[in-house]
């Protein structure tokens, strides 16, 4: 899939937020296909999410993104509200997500917070970066409305 590293060339939309306050010059966007076919999502009482096995006859497209922001980003806060919320939901709150950089584009309508975030270095030093884990189930690469949403920036 796509690894991205300059924070001009994405546009991510988690739930009604617009994701912002990605670190420059390394990797914060980084989508990887897990490689069971069919899965299940079960939430822990610590409200961490987590993934099993099933057997079922429907094939979901299930991607794990690694979303790196800076400390200060607004964005963090947004992601720790939605974490709040699955702890408190009976069940996994899912909510949309889009991004779309240069021609790869992903979207879901069921997409999650996995756990909260770990601490990351920045390269080059400074104030280390939050690492989100999120789990997207159903990816398409059909993005309706993002263009209308990309031209009000």
């Amino acid at each position: 899939m796509i690894t991205v590293t300059d924070p001009k060339e994405l546009f991510l939309v988690f739930g009604a937020h617009r994701i912002q306050g990605f670190p420059s010059g390394q990797a914060f966007f980084t989508p990887s296909k897990l490689q069971e076919d069919d899965v299940a999502v079960e939430q822990g009482v610590d409200g961490n999410v987590s993934i099993t096995k099933l057997v079922t006859r429907d094939t979901k497209e299930v991607y794990m993104v690694d979303l790196v922001l800076t400390r200060g980003s607004a964005s963090n806060t947004y992601l720790w509200g939605v974490r709040a919320a699955q702890k408190l939901a009976p069940g996994i709150p899912f909510q949309p997500f889009v991004a779309s950089h240069k021609s790869s584009k992903m979207a879901t309508a069921q997409a999650c917070v996995m756990a909260a975030p770990t601490q990351v270095p920045a390269i080059g030093g400074g104030e280390p970066l939050q690492n989100w884990k999120l789990l997207l189930v159903g990816v398409t690469g059909v993005l309706l409305g993002l263009e209308l949403a990309k031209e009000n920036q």
